[in-house]
Formats: structure tokens, C-alpha cells, sequence
């Protein structure tokens, strides 16, 4: 299927819109249809390993390339690299609505990228807000549906088309889409979602039954994306996949794990060494348990008790020493790693810069030629 996934008469639109339509100097990708469209004036490149054309102030503009923007909003690249394991990350059943992940003690974070929706660690969810132009009929068709793709499934799209090609996308959609039917069951989700800011403000209970009725009702398993297959991922898992299937991991994913967060050496040895401590409390009771019975006379003869201390204290003290080097190499490593790609990015930045500055130098010459 591509078309919209419900019909109009469903659509979710403002009550009133006063948004200005925005123009381009390219028409295929200018905002000019009379409905709604993304709010999003500007967004911040979100990844320093992005092959998306952003420009040189790191920004992009959907009024000059509304594709790579939806590309930005939907497209989940990073589950799609590692689509075959994840289900050591997850289960494949939809996620839980709303008030259950409140019962279930998460905090409930918002997040605007897609790869991070629905994914989750300890007590915390990541979810992506559902953009008001997704319930917008006459905006499916015409950034979103595509005739070409109605002869082959979402799957098919996924791995044989480009990434942010039209049918990959509507996939993509149509998988977001339905991940919010998830997410919203109950009338007690909908105000959990007005609260986080997670919805439109317009948007009731009374119309989301009614779109995600005619939505179901239209839907069909391969219209959505493979990672919507899946509902809730789980953070650690996601990294670790990533660690251990290196070839679908960038150089900062093997480096960060599945999502970056805070880049402090503090917070990173916590996180991932935090279980040295408990190690060191078990040594040290072994270790004190056996000087006590060296202590008493029934063990102060015993060769075999002799030798096994001797053993555990050695074992002890080349272990330590052991893992004090291994986290001064991942230090040294992991500055190392900041210190080039620093450098590297740097240098990228220049020469994009220098090379948009002669493109403009070189047309403006023109211009005064003419």
C-alpha cells in the first residue's frame, strides 16, 4: 500500500492554522500545498557521523529539503543495519501503552530521534512525539505515498531502495504510526501524552479511536517498516549487538554504544565499571576470611590452606594491577579516539566551508559577468 493509511474524513488537523507556507527556490521540494505541514522550521544535526548534507551552520531546513528532513524524522538507519538480532534486544509484540510504563516506574523522556524511539534502560523510555503533519491526510499523499511502491512490500523496500527513498519512508510512517496505537489505548494515555507533550494539543480520544480504527482497519503487516516489528528495545542489549557485530557499527557506535550520552570520563567509567566495585568487595572478604584462618591453629599447619592463600592473594594482586592497566588503555584510547575525530572533523568542516565559499564567490562573479 501507498497511500494514506486512513482515510480523510480521519484526519487529525489544528482548528485553526495560522502557519505561513513557506517557499523554495526549488519547487519539487518547496511547502506550497494549502495543508499542514511540518512545524519544524530548523533542526540541529543530530549525528557527528551523518552522511546527510546539513551545510556548513549544521543545520537543515525543510523548506529547502523537505525529503532529507522526513528522512531525519522517520528513517531508523541504525535498527535497520542490525534488524536480524533484534530480537536479542526486544520481543516481537507491541509496546506498552502508556500508564503501563508509568506503573512500571519509567520516567518518560522525549527524544527526537528516531532511532531512540521506544527504546529503553532501567527506568527510563525514550519516546519520540507524535508531529501533527502525520495525521494530516493530504500530507501523507503528497510527501509520503508514492504509486511506484504499491507492487512490493515495506521489507522489500527497506533492503533493496535507498534509505530515505519515498516508499522506505511512507514504511517508516506507517510503523511510527502505528507505534503511537500502541502507545495510546486507554483515554488515561492520552491525557499521560497531553502532559509529556508527547501529542498535538488538539487532538481528543474520541477522534484518535476513530483514525486509529480506519488506520488498523487499512493496515497490513507489510506496509510497515521491519523495525516496527518490534516494540520495546532495550539500550544495553542494542549497544552490546553493536559491539559485537562491528561491521554494522560506525567507528562512534563502537566507541559510544547504540546512543550517545554523556561524554564525562566520570560518567563513562561508572556506567560500564561500576561492577569493579562489587568484585573488590567479594576479594576483600575472601581475602579477610582467609587471614582470619591463617590466624587460627588448626589452618596455621595446614600446607594445602598455605598454598591456596598464597594463590588467591597473588591472583588478587595481578588482578587489580590487571584492570587498573586496562581502564588507563581505555582512557588512553578513548582520548586518543576524541582527540583525531576532533581533529578529523575539523578538518572536514574547513574544507566544506572553503568549498561553499567558492561556489558562492564563483556565482556571484557570474552574476556580474552577465
Amino acid at each position: 500500500m501507498s497511500t494514506p493509511p486512513f482515510p480523510k474524513e480521519f484526519q487529525i488537523l489544528p482548528p485553526v492554522s495560522n502557519d505561513v507556507q513557506f517557499t523554495s527556490q526549488e519547487p519539487s521540494n518547496a511547502l506550497t500545498p494549502q495543508h499542514h505541514h511540518p512545524a519544524s522550521i530548523l533542526i540541529f544535526r543530530f549525528s557527528p557521523d551523518s552522511k546527510r548534507n546539513i551545510g556548513c551552520h549544521g543545520v537543515l531546513r525543510p523548506t529547502q529539503d523537505l525529503h532529507t528532513y522526513l528522512d531525519t524524522q522517520l528513517s531508523t538507519p541504525k535498527l535497520q543495519r542490525i534488524h536480524s538480532r533484534l530480537w536479542l534486544a526486544g520481543l516481537p509484540r507491541p509496546a506498552r501503552p502508556l500508564h503501563r510504563q508509568r506503573l512500571l516506574q519509567r520516567t518518560i523522556n522525549i527524544t527526537e530521534n528516531p532511532n531512540e524511539h521506544l527504546v529503553w534502560k532501567e527506568d527510563q523510555i525514550y519516546l519520540k512525539p507524535l508531529p501533527s503533519w502525520l495525521l494530516d491526510h493530504a500530507f501523507w499523499e503528497a510527501y509520503l505515498c508514492d504509486p511506484a511502491c504499491a507492487s512490493s512490500s515495506a521489507s522489500n523496500h527497506s533492503s533493496t531502495s535507498s534509505p530515505d527513498s519515498t516508499c522506505a519512508l511512507h514504511a517508516s510512517a506507517c510503523g511510527f504510526l502505528l507505534s503511537w496505537t500502541w502507545l495510546i489505548s486507554h483515554e488515561s494515555d492520552l491525557h499521560i501524552a497531553h502532559a509529556h507533550h508527547l501529542v498535538p494539543t488538539h487532538l481528543t480520544y474520541a477522534r484518535w479511536v476513530a483514525l486509529t480504527n480506519a488506520f488498523l482497519d487499512s493496515l497490513s503487516p507489510t506496509d510497515i517498516s521491519p523495525r516496527y516489528h518490534y516494540g520495546e528495545l532495550r539500550l544495553p542489549r542494542l549497544s552490546l549487538i553493536y559491539w559485537l557485530a562491528p561491521s554494522a557499527a560506525t567507528p562512534h557506535d563502537l566507541a559510544f554504544g547504540y546512543m550517545r550520552r554523556s561524554t564525562w570520563y566520570q560518567d563513562f567509567f561508572a556506567r560500564n565499571f561500576a561492577w569493579l566495585a562489587v568484585v573488590f568487595v567479594y576479594v576483600t572478604v575472601v581475602l579477610g576470611a582467609m587471614q582470619v584462618g591463617l590466624a587460627t591453629e588448626q589452618l596455621q599447619g595446614d600446607a594445602a590452606f598455605q598454598r591456596a592463600c598464597y594463590g588467591v592473594a597473588v591472583l588478587a594482586m595481578v588482578g587489580v594491577a590487571g584492570m587498573v592497566a586496562a581502564m588507563v588503555m581505555v582512557w588512553m584510547g578513548l582520548f586518543a579516539f576524541h582527540f583525531l575525530t576532533t581533529v578529523d572533523f575539523k578538518r572536514r568542516e574547513e574544507r566544506k566551508r572553503g568549498g561553499e565559499a567558492v561556489d558562492r564567490a564563483t556565482g556571484q562573479r557570474k552574476i556580474q559577468e552577465v
